[in-house]
């Protein structure tokens, strides 16, 4: 998740927030520290000849950013006509879940698990490319995925999840040099920390913590699915006490999605709805919300873009020439500056390509990718 809210932590009057009762406490189970592999940078030529295929994007300013590949996570801060890289252990083929990439301005993780030992790394990158490795303490036989986060460039949280309900959290106040084992938790989704105690978690509910990530209560922030069809709490936006929440409601085939929206730091919720021709697909091109201050937001799905500056009560359709394409991630960084990863069939294989704005969504042009 950008911690740019980005990310990636996100609906009738405000309603009190309801809980589930807390999650057994686990005693935190002292984990050594871990030397960490410094890596030295590789600068990328200005002229490459190939680009590669990448898996997501994210604008950190108007003229940086960070790119994820299969095996290598990438800067630039002239716009895309250089990029510094760092080797990040290979990701699997498939879905990239939300959440397994966090970054700063000048500061990205990235957790990834290896299938065959279990294995799971956490990879610092920072801005000049220099990078970093940890493995956590383990193996964990059995996780499918991890997440990470960090509410500052010192203190974090990594969870790792199998095939059983819940994760087992991990966390560091080194910025990733070492890490501690914090205990079993309820969450599954992506984490999104306000400060080094009270951190949100998403997935199929919206979770909260005020202990560092020790005990977890499940929030209820208004929602209009029903329980055959339950929602998804994909994306979280905090700005001070102000933020947004994005629900997303299954309707069968198709969904469509609600912004909860807080002023009191996520206590209490009101909803506000997305605009009715952003309906979309559950196997389609999915809907992004990418907010730049409280009131001020903006939303894609398909190639359409939408904008808001007043908290989603109302909506204005964006006309964009962006070419046939499907938005899968959205960074705006400013009302008018954004990066964009969109996918296009190019005879029997679906190509990612990275856009940039200027003008809020009106004109795009193509950002080359590094090299092979």
């Amino acid at each position: 998740m950008v911690r740019r809210q980005l990310a990636p932590i996100l609906v009738v009057v405000a309603i009190a927030t309801g809980c589930t009762p807390d999650a057994p406490d686990t005693a935190p189970v002292p984990a050594p520290s871990v030397s960490a592999q410094t890596v030295e940078p590789s600068t990328l030529p200005t002229e490459p000849a190939r680009p590669k295929a990448f898996v997501t994007a994210y604008a950190t300013g108007p003229s940086s950013g960070w790119l994820l590949t299969r095996d290598h996570l990438y800067r630039t801060l002239d716009g895309g006509t250089t990029w510094t890289g760092a080797a990040v252990p290979p990701l699997p083929a498939g879905v990239f879940p939300p959440g397994q990439l966090f970054v700063r301005a000048d500061i990205a993780w990235i957790v990834t698990v290896s299938e065959g030992d279990g294995m799971v790394v956490v990879t610092r990158v920072e801005e000049r490319g220099v990078s970093s490795q940890v493995a956590l303490p383990g193996p964990h036989p059995g996780a499918t995925s991890a997440r990470v986060a960090f509410a500052d460039p010192q203190h974090g949280w990594a969870a790792i999840a199998g095939r059983t309900p819940g994760s087992t959290l991990y966390g560091t106040d080194d910025g990733g040099q070492s890490w501690r084992a914090i205990g079993g938790i309820p969450v599954d989704g992506a984490l999104h920390p306000v400060d080094t105690k009270t951190l949100f978690a998403l997935g199929s509910r919206l979770w909260r913590s005020d202990d560092g990530g020790v005990t977890w209560r499940g929030e209820q922030p208004p929602s209009p699915a029903i329980p055959e069809l339950p929602a998804s709490y994909t994306a979280l936006s905090l700005f001070g006490i102000r933020g947004v929440l994005q629900v997303n409601v299954p309707t069968g085939m198709m969904g469509y999605a609600v912004f909860d929206v807080t002023a009191d730091g996520g206590r209490t919720w009101t909803s506000r709805r997305a605009p009715d021709r952003a309906a979309f697909s559950n196997t389609g091109p999915p809907l992004r919300l990418s907010a730049t201050g409280p009131d001020d937001w903006h939303i894609s799905q398909g190639r359409q873009l939408w904008a808001t500056t007043d908290g989603g009560r109302t909506w204005q359709e964006v006309t964009t020439d962006l070419p046939a394409v499907n938005v899968v991630d959205l960074s705006f960084v400013s009302a008018d500056q954004a990066w964009a990863v969109a996918t296009q069939r190019v005879g029997d294989e679906e190509v990612r390509g990275l856009y940039a704005t200027e003008d809020g969504g009106r004109h795009w042009v193509a950002v080359r990718a590094p090299s092979e």
